[in-house]
């Protein structure tokens, strides 16, 4: 696991969530998909966001570039705040400038996010020319040309005049990543980028996006189910469980020193290279609760092996875990709580 770059005492806030609450109408009663949400993004870090499917990671950065159609999405409250502007209140054409000049967004299917009738270096130049009125065409297939190159797909003069289905899947990852990147946005939500790849193109695509932050200061918030994807990559980790945050911390301290029973889960469901291949991977038994009604207490409570009577009856505040970057939302950080011993730590570890 690699040393951190970022100095979170001097770091400049690029964008806060506050609050975020965001729900579904459907024919069969309200969903309530995000339930208060609260996430800091830094300039230059690389934020992942983890939790299983379902958890709300992928609805609450689309609402950051409003990509939610209202109906039947419907956002009950909270901020979005970028550079001080809160964005859940920008008008249509105000989104329009922010989305792909300033805040971009790779899809996780980049088969569904590529028009399959378009060569793609007109699908990357049109948001281009988009944004930069005075751009002649030329000076825009100069831009994609060097954006493709600095992705690393080969021979990017030819290829740009090509078709999504001529691109492997890979390769077609990469054309999102150029397309998010064109117009040098501050941010870049990348979305389940490494789905359906293989190892290989994983840690290619994982590598692009961190020499891309090198490159251009880009802030990167990465949407994962995977922990491992993000050990060697990420500066912080925002843990999200039914609609909310449950922790968040560095790297380092997710991974050892976590404080969550729900990480603690996500934490032993990976693998390890010191494992024979006949140990069982652990798992989490149930499953997440019903968002159409929320549970009272904690959503993680009913698969909690570690819940207490107050768990189901009141939500949990967030604590504090002995660092200003790290806090959980967990009753069992609570000061009158019984003392837990964390399942990872060795006997007489503190």
């Amino acid at each position: 696991m690699q040393l951190r770059t970022i100095d979170y005492s001097k770091a400049k806030e690029i964008l806060k969530i506050e609050d975020l609450r965001v729900s579904f109408n459907t024919y069969v009663g309200e969903v309530k998909a995000i339930r208060g949400v609260d996430i800091t993004l830094y300039e230059g870090e690389i934020l992942a966001v983890v939790g299983e499917s379902g958890c709300g990671k992928s609805v609450s950065f689309q609402s950051v570039i409003k990509l939610l159609d209202s109906p039947p999405a419907e956002y009950k409250g909270g901020k979005i705040l970028y550079q001080g502007k809160n964005l859940l209140e920008a008008s249509k054409k105000e989104m329009q400038d922010i989305r792909g000049s300033e805040i971009s967004m790779i899809m996780q299917d980049p088969m569904t996010a590529l028009d399959p009738t378009m060569q793609i270096g007109n699908q990357i130049s049109e948001g281009l020319r988009r944004h930069n009125k005075g751009m002649s065409k030329a000076e825009a297939e100069e831009r994609v040309v060097k954006m493709l190159e600095l992705v690393g797909i080969p021979d990017p003069d030819k290829r740009l005049k090509q078709y999504p289905h001529e691109f492997s899947g890979g390769m077609r990852q990469r054309v999102c990543a150029a397309m998010a990147l064109v117009s040098s946005p501050k941010i870049l939500i990348a979305d389940e980028p490494t789905t359906a790849l293989d190892v290989t193109i994983q840690a290619q695509i994982m590598d692009l996006l961190h020499d891309l932050r090198k490159k251009l200061n880009t802030a990167i918030v990465l949407i994962t189910h995977d922990l491992g994807v993000v050990a060697d990559m990420a500066d912080r980790i925002v843990v999200m469980y039914a609609g909310k945050v449950v922790e968040t911390g560095q790297v380092e301290e997710i991974f050892y020193d976590s404080w969550h029973p729900y990480t603690w889960g996500l934490m032993r469901s990976m693998p390890k290279l010191n494992e024979t291949s006949k140990v069982e991977l652990a798992t989490i038994n149930g499953m997440p609760p019903d968002l159409f009604m929320p549970p009272q207490g904690c959503a993680f409570a009913p698969r909690c092996e570690y819940a207490m009577k107050v768990c189901y009856e009141e939500q949990p505040p967030v604590f504090p875990c002995g660092s200003d970057s790290h806090c959980s939302a967990c009753w069992l950080m609570d000061p009158d709580a019984p003392k837990v011993k964390q399942p990872f730590k060795k006997d007489g570890e503190e």
